[in-house]
C-alpha cells in the first residue's frame, strides 16, 4: 500500500465518523423539540368562545323621509307632464324649508298603465296612465320634520313613505356599545369557566360585528290628501348595537 491509498482511505473513515455524529445530533434535538411539546388534550389547549352584546340607546338627530307625487291622466304625455310641475313645486318647497341640494336625491320613477279586466282576469282595455316621482330627503334639523312635510304636502306632495330617525354620526355611541359588548362577553366566559371547574384565562382571539338600528316615527305607506296643521312628529330613540366574538384560553 503507498503513501496515497493509505490518505484516501483515512478521509474516507473520518467521512463516515462526521456522518454519524450528524445523525446522532439531528436525533437528539428532534427529541428535545417533541419534549417541549404541550400534550394534545391538556388544559393547555382548552378554550371557551362566547359572544357578546353592547346596546347604547341614543337621541336621533337626523331624520330621513321619502314623499313624493303619484299623477294618473287619460294620457301619458298629461301624467308626465303633470308630475313634473308638481314635483318642481315640491323641490322648491324643500329647498325653501332649509333643506340642502345633496339631501334631496331622487329615489324612485314609476310610469304604468291603469287597466281593467274582464270576467277571466285578463286586463283589456287602457283607461288611464299613471307616474310616480320620489325622492329621498335628509332632514338634519329634527325639530323642523313636520313643518317639511306640511310645506311639501301643501306644494303638490301627495305620497309619503314613512320617516325614520338615526344618529348621523354614531362613533362615540359605538366606542360605547364596544365597551358594553366586551365587558358581556367576559362575564359569560367567566360563568361557563367557573361552571367547568377552571380558571378564565387570556383572550386568545377577538372578532366584532356592528349593527345600528334607528328609530321610527312615522311609518307606512300612505297617500296624502291635505296637510294637517303642524303635523306632530315624535322622533323617540336610536340604538347602536355592537355583537362581539371572544375566545379564551382555560387554565
Amino acid at each position: 500500500m503507498n503513501a496515497r491509498s493509505f490518505s484516501l482511505r483515512k478521509l474516507a473513515s473520518l467521512g463516515t465518523v462526521a456522518l454519524v455524529a450528524t445523525t446522532l445530533l439531528a436525533g437528539s434535538q428532534s427529541v428535545s423539540a417533541q419534549d417541549a411539546s404541550p400534550v394534545a388534550g391538556t388544559s393547555a389547549n382548552a378554550t371557551v368562545s362566547v359572544s357578546g352584546v353592547g346596546i347604547v340607546t341614543v337621541a336621533p338627530d337626523t331624520a330621513s323621509v321619502q314623499l313624493g307625487v303619484t299623477v294618473t291622466e287619460d294620457t301619458l304625455t298629461a301624467a308626465q307632464a303633470e308630475a313634473s310641475t308638481q314635483m318642481e313645486a315640491v323641490i322648491a318647497a324643500l329647498k325653501a324649508s332649509g333643506i340642502a341640494d345633496k339631501d334631496i336625491q331622487t329615489s324612485s320613477y314609476y310610469v304604468s298603465v291603469v287597466q281593467n279586466y274582464d270576467s277571466n282576469g285578463n286586463p283589456s282595455e287602457v283607461t288611464n296612465f299613471q307616474v310616480q316621482n320620489q325622492v329621498n330627503v335628509v332632514i338634519r334639523d329634527i325639530s323642523k320634520v313636520g313643518d317639511v312635510l306640511d310645506g311639501a304636502v301643501a306644494a303638490g306632495a301627495n305620497t309619503i313613505y314613512g320617516v325614520s330617525f338615526y344618529v348621523d354620526d354614531s362613533t362615540a355611541a359605538s366606542s360605547q356599545a364596544r365597551a358594553l359588548a366586551v365587558q358581556d362577553a367576559q362575564k359569560r366566559a367567566q360563568e361557563l369557566a367557573e361552571a367547568a371547574g377552571m380558571t378564565l384565562g387570556p383572550v386568545v382571539s377577538i372578532s366584532e360585528g356592528y349593527s345600528s338600528s334607528p328609530g321610527y316615527g312615522r311609518g307606512g305607506m300612505g297617500e296624502v290628501q291635505s296637510a294637517a296643521p303642524s303635523t306632530p312628529i315624535q322622533a323617540g330613540t336610536s340604538t347602536v348595537e355592537v355583537d362581539v366574538t371572544v375566545t379564551y384560553q382555560l387554565i
